[in-house]
Parts: C-alpha cells; sequence; structure tokens
C-alpha cells in the first residue's frame, strides 16, 4: 500500500569503481605517476588507468610517447598540441599511445 519509493529505479543498478575489472580488458594498461601535477590534482604515487581503445578528446589527459624515443609523457590534449606539467610540444614527432581513464588513489 502506499506511493512507490522514488529510489526504485536505481534499487537494482550498481556503480562499478571496481578498478581490477577495468584492468581485465585488453586495451586497459595502468601507470604510476612519478611526477606531481597540481594543476590536473596528480599526486606523485598515483596510478592511472590508459584506455588505448579510447579516442581522446580536447582537454583529456594521454599518455604520449614521442618519435625515436623509449619514453612515455602524460601530458593534457589541446587544440595546438600536448602540454604537460613542465613542458609543451607540438603534435608532429609524438604520438598518443592512451588515454587516461581512470584515477586509482589510496588514501592513508
Amino acid at each position: 500500500m502506499g506511493w512507490p519509493s522514488p529510489a526504485q529505479d536505481y534499487a537494482n543498478s550498481r556503480l562499478l569503481c571496481d578498478p581490477e575489472s577495468a584492468r581485465s580488458k585488453p586495451s586497459v594498461f595502468s601507470m604510476v605517476v612519478e611526477q606531481e601535477w597540481p594543476e590536473r590534482r596528480l599526486q606523485t604515487g598515483d596510478e592511472l588507468l590508459i584506455d588505448r581503445s579510447k579516442s581522446p578528446r580536447l582537454g583529456d589527459l594521454v599518455v604520449v610517447a614521442k618519435a625515436g624515443c623509449s619514453e612515455f609523457h602524460l601530458a593534457l590534449y589541446s587544440s595546438t598540441g600536448f602540454r604537460g606539467p613542465d613542458r609543451t610540444w607540438p603534435f608532429e614527432g609524438a604520438e598518443i599511445w592512451g588515454t587516461v581513464s581512470m584515477l586509482v588513489r589510496l588514501f592513508p
């Protein structure tokens, strides 16, 4: 009797916040932040999940591989190129390796 609960539509939906399930995809890799980036609220030791199948949009954090270099760099994808915490570089000579899809941070 009575009125149905306004939350009834949401009673069976689940919030999936399990980084382990995201890691099981073959296109998802993890990376640990080595340099703080306060502007992006990234701290040393944060774990990022990078999805190689996700196309980046302007403003996304991406992992960039520079041509002829075996290093990866975290950067903001912008209309003028890539912007990292301490440098910028043009699109030429750089390839987007993947798009950051999740930040995992453990609280002390």
